[in-house]
């Protein structure tokens, strides 16, 4: 029985009609802007996630969609006057943009496992040294993870940004491609002088798809030294291997 792995990967991805989501997105939306109630807030911070995901995964990524996403992430944060009157037009104008059928899958750590995104923001402010951060989250639950994490470094004064990345393979062998205009943003990004920050769940028990993002980085020429995996739990370095790869010194 050593060495065998029982572990089943499986997607967990529903398929609905983009029509239904984007009306959920709307009435959550609506909701959310009328007052500060967080709770309201947060289930509008992840349907737009959730569409922000379905649009980058459809190849139709959106501005706007990130727009509305990180809006509502500065809203959680506490800037509620800030972004609270153009939210609903934003959605609607989001919305716009969704498929017929999309696939849509849970966010687990926030649905199981009590993950709230500003937790996970609040810990990476405080690893700041002060130095403009570019976030690479992986989605799907990176999104929000990656949303929220800006809001609280752009609150405390510092400049952020962020873009979304799906690695793709095995689950113990991920790779990671950035586009064009990724590429493009990356190469700013380093002309600045910022740190990168990969952030998602986990890791899981490779940590591949952290690793594909952290080894597509220093292809662009990115140092080891400036990128930091930001994660959800304490994991072994040693353990974080791919099929085809050992871990990194960073």
């Amino acid at each position: 029985m050593d060495g065998m792995n029982l572990l089943v990967f499986r997607d967990n991805a529903a398929e609905v009609a983009g029509q239904c989501l984007g009306k959920c997105l709307i009435e959550a939306v609506d909701k959310a802007a009328r007052g500060k109630d967080r709770e309201a807030i947060l289930n509008a911070l992840l349907l737009a996630g959730q569409v922000e995901c379905v649009l980058a995964d459809s190849e139709l990524a959106d501005e706007k969609a990130r727009a509305l996403t990180d809006a509502i992430a500065t809203m959680l944060a506490g800037h509620f006057e800030e972004t609270r009157p153009p939210l609903s037009d934003l959605a609607r104008q989001v919305t716009i943009g969704l498929p017929e059928l999309v696939k849509v899958s849970p966010f687990e750590g926030f649905a199981y496992y009590a993950l709230h995104p500003m937790d996970f923001a609040d810990a990476m402010s405080a690893q700041s040294d002060g130095s403009p951060v570019a976030v690479i989250a992986i989605r799907s639950i990176g999104t929000v993870l990656g949303a929220a994490t800006v809001s609280v470094l752009r609150k405390q004064g510092m400049a952020a940004t962020r873009i979304t990345v799906r690695p793709e393979g095995h689950p113990y062998n991920r790779s990671t491609h950035f586009t064009a205009v990724q590429t493009d943003w990356i190469d700013r990004e380093k002309q600045r002088g910022s740190s990168f920050v990969v952030v998602d769940e986990g890791p899981g028990l490779s940590g591949s798809s952290f690793l594909s993002v952290a080894e597509a980085l220093v292809q662009t020429g990115v140092n080891c030294d400036r990128i930091m995996l930001m994660g959800t739990r304490d994991a072994n370095p040693n353990r974080l291997v791919g099929a085809s790869r050992t871990a990194p010194t960073f």
